[in-house]
């Protein structure tokens, strides 16, 4: 029966030690609906990785469905017009630019845009 109880408490101890740690630099107290003031670590503002991650795969995978639509010759001719514009213009086209990643994207892309044409 000791082995059971242990378990939980050793459990709740090491919690209630790293929430300790994180209230020694500092601690926000709130008010409950119930009127009980409780004291919280304040929250981390941390960097969005992940979202990060997602807006660049879904870039990549947007310029190769482009690429796979368009074709070579008139994506290049595309990127080639943007590249005579204005500033914001030639960061997009540097941006649009093919790279070896998205050209393989749209190479397995492109039965999806030309289904007769798969030989």
């Amino acid at each position: 029966m000791r082995e059971f109880q242990a378990e939980p408490f050793d459990e709740r101890l090491g919690r209630i030690t790293k929430r300790h740690k994180k209230m020694a630099n500092g601690y926000v107290t709130k008010m409950g609906k119930d009127g009980l003031i409780s004291a919280h670590p304040p929250r981390r503002i941390r960097f969005p990785w992940k979202f990060m991650i997602l807006f660049l795969v879904l870039g990549l995978v947007f310029k190769a469905a482009i690429f796979a639509a368009l074709g070579e010759a008139k994506y290049s001719e595309r990127t080639a017009i943007l590249a005579q514009g204005n500033k914001s213009e030639r960061i997009g086209a540097y941006l649009m630019q093919v790279d070896p990643l998205s050209l393989w994207i749209s190479d397995k892309m492109r039965p999806l845009f030309y289904a007769d044409d798969i030989s």
